[in-house]
């Protein structure tokens, strides 16, 4: 089930139009778990018996401890999925879990764009570790740059590197000095069609 809720900045969301967040502060509904009353108390059945699963009212799944009621067979989730209880999810329910992260979405397609961010994160953190570190830089030339690297074996190491292949968080980038002299000159259409000659002072033109 997916969750479509107003948040509580009035700037983004206006306001509610009923007193449901009154009620229900977290603004979220619970997840829908059927109850049994046992020796031991209120407890929630297996999901397989469906047939004789009982729906709290939301109040009443609101003040539930959860953690406390459900049957030993949930603890193979490490998130508790939101649909545990639901016929017709059963069969798809492992289906919609992220195995990297365990997080449960309501639909493969939520999944599958949640994964893709999951690879996004391993690549940017791939770039990360294969940046080198450099001790500082001596010299800037377009997009290359002079970097002084220590290795332990090698002690001081000398040379030209690609700006995205280090790491310059925290170190200090000289600037280029051939970057004004390469820059383009920019003009408005004033200057553009302004005459480059000026008439000296006391010369205009003769009457």
């Amino acid at each position: 089930m997916t969750q479509i809720v107003k948040c509580l900045d009035n700037t983004c969301c206006s306001s509610p139009r009923s007193s449901f967040f009154v009620v229900n502060p977290s603004r979220f509904i619970p997840p829908p778990i059927p109850l049994i009353q046992t020796s031991n108390g209120l407890k929630a059945p297996e999901r397989t018996d469906k047939e004789n699963h009982v729906f709290p009212s939301l109040f009443v799944s609101k003040i539930l401890k959860i953690e406390e009621i459900l049957p030993r067979s949930t603890k193979a989730f490490k998130e508790l999925p939101y649909d545990l209880y639901c016929p017709s999810i059963q069969s798809v329910l492992l289906e919609r879990i992220c195995k990297k992260c365990n997080l449960y979405f309501a639909s493969k397609v939520m999944l599958k764009k949640h994964q893709e961010d999951h690879k996004n994160d391993a690549v940017r953190e791939a770039l990360t570790i294969a940046r080198t570190r450099p001790a500082r830089i001596a010299a800037v030339r377009q997009r290359e740059m002079m970097a002084i690297i220590t290795r332990e074996e090698n002690g001081e190491q000398v040379d030209w590197m690609d700006e995205d292949e280090l790491d310059l968080a925290g170190i200090q980038v000289p600037k280029n000095p051939d970057s004004n002299e390469r820059a383009l000159p920019i003009y408005s259409m004033k200057e553009h069609l302004s005459s480059p000659w000026e008439n000296e002072e006391g010369s205009g033109p003769k009457k």
